[in-house]
């Protein structure tokens, strides 16, 4: 049969107009890592305004770096939430759906608690800037 549905991962704006060349349906979804530290702005506009939704991939880090980061403990505190919640919240907030991983019920628990609060535009704004131009 005929594929009703495309999903593509880790593609560019660049890359989604090759594949446009060629492809007889939109994809619906495109998954690739974005979160604060490795924020893709341009990707997430692009891909949003084409109506693809965006699938934020390893948004944690895989317990990486940003859960360090001063900026998001320092969010997190004042949210009285954990690093992991204020990442997948700003990612939500994004507009973007989220995909986690986690091996630990306590965890996956806690991870699906962010729906109960929000981050600030200046809070999301802090988080935005932790992504520097080389990173991206």
């Amino acid at each position: 049969g005929k594929a009703k549905g495309l999903g593509i991962s880790n593609y560019s704006p660049a890359d989604y107009e090759e594949l446009m060349k060629v492809a007889s349906i939109q994809p619906l979804v495109n998954t690739f890592e974005n979160n604060p530290l490795l924020y893709r702005k341009e990707w997430c506009d692009y891909f949003q305004k084409k109506g693809v939704v965006v699938q934020a991939y390893k948004p944690l880090q895989r317990g990486g770096p940003v859960l360090d980061s001063p900026t998001v403990k320092g969010i997190a505190e004042k949210a009285k939430k954990t690093s992991a919640q204020v990442c997948l919240r700003w990612n939500l907030e994004k507009g973007n759906a989220v995909v986690f991983k986690s091996l630990t019920p306590s965890r996956i628990e806690e991870n699906v608690q962010v729906f109960d609060f929000s981050l600030s535009s200046e809070d999301m704004a802090k988080l935005d800037a932790l992504t520097t131009a080389e990173v991206v």
